[in-house]
Parts: C-alpha cells; structure tokens; sequence
C-alpha cells in the first residue's frame, strides 16, 4: 500500500511539474510576442488649415521600438472628402478601401512596404504625403491614421487638424503727413500706408498675403 501511495503521490506531483512548464512556456510566449509589438509617433502638418479647401498633407511616421512597420494607413475624416495619397519612394502605390470601425464606415488609403523598405531601427522615418478637401464648419477634428507591423499588431493615432473659417482683421496706419476733414482723412503723396493682418483666434491658420 504505501508504494502504490508513493507512486500516486509522484505522478500528481509529475503532473503538477507539468502543468508548471506549460504555464510558464504560454507566459513566455505571450511576453515574447507583446514584447516585440510596435511603438510609433505620426505627426500630420499642417496643423491648421483654411476651410473647404484641397490641403496637401504630410504625415510624418516614425517607428520607435518593436517589430518593423511595413504598413500605414490613413482615413477619410468625416466631413472632409476626395481623399488623394500619393506614391512614395521604396513602398508600393497605394491602394483604397473601405472598412468599418465601432460601427462607422471609413473610407482610407494604404501603402505596404518593399521588402527591405520597412520601417524599423536602421530606417526609422518616413513621410507620406496625401490630400483632403477641408470641411465647411469651423472645428479641430481627428485625423485617424494607423501603423502596422508584420505581426499584424496596429497601432492607432489622431492627430488633430483645425479648420480655420474667419477672415483676418486687417488695420491701416499712416505715417507722414495726413489731416482730418469733414470726416475724411488726407494724406499727401509721401505718406505712407501700413498695413497689418492678424488671423483670429481660435484657429488663426496665418496670413497669406494682404493687399
């Protein structure tokens, strides 16, 4: 009797060994494969933009730790239409889709890497250049674009674009001789007329030129 006990108290114990390996190899399977996934910053210009309008962009893509990036993506915003992209150097064309997400429907365009043109710690950076007409409203919105790596892993980011609709204020300062008259103001051929734009807040999307 006590070798047959002996004997049922090694092999629990044997599959208590077991099931200790298999647990261990699963965490270490899973470390492995989270370890590796990829980090990466995208930054869109420009930052503030005219309203309706066709905008070119650049996104600026770095990968930062991790598996290689051999995919970026960008979406349609809502409000915003006629999304372009345009071919980059060492990735294939780019290619258009459709697919939903939380339920919303986007429309986007994707660029895979060459072979060997992945992004990754010896080529870390890349631009990707596309356009979009700007929405009518004024309002900072996200743009969805994402990054992918070869272990199918996206990483999501939004980099916000604001639309700017108010015009700028432009004010006039002369300097040189000039009088007041009957509500009018004279000036003589010398004088010289300063002009000066500012574009409001609360998207001042700059001055372009003033006339």
């Amino acid at each position: 009797m006590g070798l047959i006990k002996n004997k049922k108290a090694a092999l629990r114990f044997s599959f208590f060994i077991l099931g200790l390996i298999v647990i261990a190899s699963i965490i270490f399977v899973a470390g492995g494969v989270l370890a590796n996934t990829h980090t990466s910053t995208v930054d869109v210009t420009p930052h503030i933009v005219p309203n309706a309008s066709s905008v070119d962009f650049i996104a600026d893509v770095e990968w930062t730790s991790g598996d290689s990036i051999h995919e970026f993506r960008v979406y349609e915003p809502t409000e915003f239409s006629d999304l372009k992209c345009d071919s980059v150097s060492n990735w294939y064309d780019p290619f258009y889709a459709y697919t939903t997400i939380n339920g919303t429907e986007y429309y986007y365009c994707q660029w895979n890497a060459r072979t060997g043109n992945e992004l990754d710690s010896g080529n870390d950076q890349k631009d990707f250049t596309f356009s979009l007409d700007t929405a009518k409203t004024e309002c900072c919105r996200d743009l969805f674009v994402e990054t992918r790596d070869d272990q199918g892993i996206y990483v999501f980011h939004q980099p916000k674009v604001c639309v700017d609709t108010s015009a700028p204020i432009t004010t006039k300062t002369y300097i040189g001789p000039q009088k007041e008259d009957n509500g009018f103001k004279w000036i003589d051929g010398v004088t010289e007329i300063e002009l000066t734009a500012i574009d409001p807040e609360p998207h001042p999307a700059g001055v372009k030129e003033t006339q």
